[in-house]
């Protein structure tokens, strides 16, 4: 039998296994769905990495559509994702890379009454003119990140004003040469993008509207010491999407493990649940309502990907503050218990419970009786005898 170690290498190197928007394939058929509906507007983070604000937005744009009653779909009705994410840290206003969206959400709850629409204080502020279309927004971060290294504010009032010049010519920005110098002092890149694409680019007061009234909730809690498993992780999910409160997850957009420890730190959030089936398997699918633009979602069959293997994901990535909403509930334990209904009951045979996420073996597996024909799922489709080679599971005896 292969080692273990050379088996999770080998998953590792396979890009199709190790990403966590693991697909179906064409022979399942939806048993029931769930999704919730008004949902705001694919967002992109155009190269930056704020994957979180953008998470923490969303949900703040549901719940503020919800309590006035607005279509969430209307550019009108959208908050700013840049005045939500400049609310990632305590005191001051930052658009820092990374983040958590609980902590960005707890900061805002306890520091703002009013944010900006999206149509006045847009995202496209924070953006490179000669950046390609997806990535504008990061190709502007990372100049200005670059000309704060450079510590302007130490330089002559020429050199300055040189700077602020190359900015204001990349940047489609209102505020003047003076405003951008007057930028230089602050003490981080985060904070500098903030003064320079963010503070004082919508004078409009009629563009401020309240923040919704919300409670941020987590999961696990941080106090949690106990270990957590992907399917509890996915049934506190579908219980929170069938009450029609959307989830941000935080979660590895690659497996750990092999010849790395690359893990793709990423946040999105999900807003459906469903349950597909073949004639062999049911499985249990989240909607995941991505920060990577429509094309994403077009790609990612409307961003429905396999529920186990996210939450597998999401665990790689931490233990801790996994999942965020926002609701109206004092905390989670009153929100109440919704679960689909499954399709097929759990199989037991011979006093075992046999789940259909069995470990892929590349050799006969032990302790099988194969007078009993068991039966094998092979490379995800195939459903039979045992094949060689064929990473296989086994699902049930049928003599």
């Amino acid at each position: 039998m292969k080692s273990i170690s050379l088996l999770i290498a080998l998953t590792f190197c396979n890009s199709a296994m190790a990403t966590a928007y693991k697909k179906l394939s064409k022979d399942y058929v939806d048993a029931q769905v769930h999704e919730i509906e008004n949902f705001p507007l694919v967002r992109t983070q155009d190269g930056v990495g704020i994957c979180y604000a953008a998470t923490a937005t969303q949900l703040l744009n549901y719940q503020y559509c919800k309590q006035n009653e607005l279509d969430c779909s209307v550019l009108e009705n959208q908050l700013s994702m840049l005045d939500v994410a400049a609310h990632s840290e305590w005191y001051t206003k930052s658009i820092p890379i990374g983040g958590i969206p609980y902590t960005l959400l707890r900061v805002l709850k306890d520091q703002a009454r009013t944010l900006y629409k999206e149509s006045c204080l847009p995202f496209e502020l924070l953006a490179h003119k000669e950046g390609d279309f997806d990535k504008a927004q990061g190709k502007a971060y990372r100049g200005l990140e670059e000309i704060f290294n450079k510590r302007p504010k130490y330089l002559s009032m020429e050199q300055q004003m040189c700077h602020a010049k190359t900015i204001k010519s990349f940047m489609p920005i209102e505020k003047d040469l003076q405003a951008i110098i007057n930028a230089f002092q602050a003490n981080s890149v985060a904070q500098f993008v903030y003064e320079v694409a963010v503070r004082d680019e919508c004078l409009d007061e009629q563009q401020k509207v309240e923040v919704p009234k919300f409670k941020p909730g987590t999961y696990p809690p941080y106090t949690n010491n106990k270990e957590v498993d992907p399917k509890s992780l996915l049934g506190k999910v579908e219980k929170l999407v069938l009450n029609d409160i959307p989830v941000g997850l935080s979660f590895c957009t690659h497996k750990r493990g092999g010849f790395s420890d690359y893990c793709g730190a990423h946040a999105a959030t999900i807003v459906g649940v469903k349950e597909s089936c073949n004639k062999n398997d049911c499985r249990i699918l989240v909607k995941v309502h991505n920060s990577y633009g429509q094309s994403w979602q077009d790609f990612n069959n409307d961003g429905w990907v396999d529920g186990i293997t996210l939450m597998e994901r999401a665990i790689d990535y931490n233990d801790k503050g996994l999942l965020t909403w926002i609701s109206q509930y004092a905390n989670e334990g009153e929100i109440p218990k919704k679960r689909l209904k499954r399709s097929r009951k759990e199989i037991k045979l011979n006093n075992e419970n046999f789940a259909l996420e069995n470990k892929e073996t590349e050799t006969y597996p032990e302790n099988l009786d194969p007078s009993k024909r068991p039966m094998f799922r092979c490379d995800g489709n195939y459903f039979g005898q045992w094949k060689p080679d064929s990473n296989c599971k086994f699902m049930m005896y049928t003599k």
